[in-house]
């Protein structure tokens, strides 16, 4: 092995367990702490959404634990899952699995804000309990659905490949590339954005709306108004910091590591040009 490739194995392992490290640390903590607080009953009745960033917190250990753990693991040249083929597989399914459902659910509390910030009573009428219990479970039951054929498609004693669990064939890879795009790197946050910006003119539209109605109104009636609309203006720009923190918080980590993952494929793919 020339000294190149050793250079190069030597930068991957340590940004492997560089960032690995630092990500378990605090997405750990992180999670732990949002499942502690949002699995508080009384703070269902702030917002439908909670119970989502409660599934979508859950769903991020299930990533750390044991995806991010097990990569940490390689920059040791510790392969545990990569000798055997079920663990190979249930390893990277559990990983897509775990990520993209808590992306999409991240997308439903977009969805949720955009609902319940609007004047319409039709659109508000949306944003419920209910409507969140349906947005669980159609992206718990179609995500796992989608990444079938990762079972199939991944397979160890890949040493040809950026790691020994990988895909088998072209087909597989381009499969993957599609799948990551649509459901991971660009389907989320093109939809976070659109039910954001739609949330924020939402707000829009019921700032503008305010002054007219209160000057139409009674005195007694005014001072009312004027201090519900108060409340809920308040409670508005508390949970949308709220979201678009935790959109942050969650969004922002995975593209970090998406960035190295890839940036450890090239390296490992120059390698084996050596």
């Amino acid at each position: 092995m020339s000294a190149t490739s050793l250079l190069i194995n030597d930068i991957r392992n340590k940004l492997l367990i560089s960032v690995g490290v630092i990500f378990i640390i605090l997405g750990t903590i992180g999670n732990v702490l949002n499942i502690i607080l949002f699995r508080r009953r009384a703070m269902w009745t702030l917002s439908p959404s909670i119970p989502l960033l409660l599934v979508a917190s859950i769903s991020n250990l299930v990533t750390i634990y044991p995806y991010l753990v097990l990569r940490t693991f390689l920059g040791f040249n510790l392969m545990l899952v990569y000798t055997s083929s079920i663990l190979c597989k249930m390893h990277v399914y559990l990983y897509y699995i775990s990520i993209v459902i808590s992306s999409w659910l991240m997308v439903g509390c977009c969805v949720d804000r955009f609902f319940s910030s609007s004047r319409d009573v039709r659109l508000r009428s949306y944003s419920n309990m209910k409507m969140t219990r349906r947005i669980m479970i159609i992206v718990i039951t179609i995500v796992p659905c989608v990444y079938v054929p990762t079972l199939y498609c991944y397979e160890i004693n890949q040493f040809t490949k950026p790691v020994p669990c990988y895909q088998q064939n072209s087909e597989c890879g381009s499969a993957d590339i599609a799948n990551y795009f649509v459901f991971q790197s660009v389907g989320p946050p093109m939809f976070m954005l659109i039910f954001g910006i739609g949330t924020l003119i939402h707000i829009r539209q019921v700032r503008s709306l305010e002054p007219k109605v209160l000057a139409s109104a009674v005195v007694k009636t005014s001072v009312t108004m004027a201090n519900n609309s108060m409340k809920n203006r308040k409670n508005n720009q508390a949970n949308i910091r709220l979201l678009f923190t935790q959109l942050d918080i969650v969004s922002t980590p995975t593209h970090i590591f998406d960035i190295v993952e890839y940036l450890c494929r090239i390296l490992q793919n120059s390698n084996t040009d050596y």
